[in-house]
């Protein structure tokens, strides 16, 4: 596994920067390399606080020690932790800043794949939004989440009607492609995307520690491949 950067670290936490691409926890074959049984080696106490998806980047969060972990795990499940997740969507949502409170559930026949509930079945979701940057066929919009259901933020911009601009689980028109903005685009048969991976970023963690009080404030720039289609979508505005 390739360096993993260090984003912050005391006697109670470390947080790193995750890339895509790699599992936060162990997978259940175990033919796969994940964050915590590489920093495990290191810290021989370290305990799992939340998870990201794999192909999402950003911050992950690990706690050293029991004392620590279970401090952790009460602000997450008083939501007492601001997490800002950053997203390339496909489209702009029509209002520019709102709230999503739903249920998501997982879709009965598409494994793997969770959907908005009927009938308030399923597990309570909350996301607020905001448009940050608008292009021609795409958006940059910040969620902060107060839950954190699997796939919340994917069903939750699938559910605005603007998917991930690259996500083949909930987004059909799976890509950004350059040929969309320019007329006549030579290579368009052998195209690729310009984003190859899930356009999701887990970009900021900010608490209250619940051992000093300081107030913790941990930021994860764009990785390289997110930064570069932000500036190739910019000139197309």
């Amino acid at each position: 596994m390739k360096l993993i950067s260090t984003l912050f670290e005391d006697d109670y936490f470390l947080a790193v920067d995750k890339p895509s691409g790699v599992l936060s926890i162990p997978p259940r074959n175990g033919e796969e390399e994940d964050i915590y049984s590489y920093f495990k080696a290191k810290y021989q106490d370290l305990r799992l606080v939340h998870r990201i998806d794999k192909d999402t980047s950003g911050i992950l969060l690990f706690a050293k020690g029991e004392e620590a972990q279970r401090a952790m795990s009460m602000l997450f499940e008083s939501h007492e932790i601001f997490k800002e997740y950053m997203a390339i969507l496909f489209g702009t949502p029509k209002l520019d800043e709102d709230t999503i409170e739903n249920f998501l559930d997982e879709h009965p026949n598409v494994k793997g794949t969770y959907r908005v509930a009927f009938q308030g079945k399923g597990k309570r979701a909350v996301s607020h939004y905001r448009v940050e940057e608008k292009y021609k066929r795409h958006s940059l919009v910040s969620f902060q989440i107060e839950t954190g259901r699997t796939h919340q933020i994917r069903v939750h911009a699938q559910f605005l009607g603007c998917p991930l601009a690259f996500d083949p689980l909930y987004n059909l028109q799976n890509g950004i492609f350059i040929s969309r903005f320019i007329k006549n685009y030579k290579g368009k048969e052998d195209e690729r995307s310009i984003i190859q991976r899930l356009s999701l970023h887990a970009r900021t963690m900010r608490f209250y520690h619940p051992f000093t009080e300081e107030v913790i404030d941990i930021q994860s720039p764009f990785p390289k491949d997110f930064q570069k289609a932000l500036e190739i979508l910019r000139k197309y505005v």
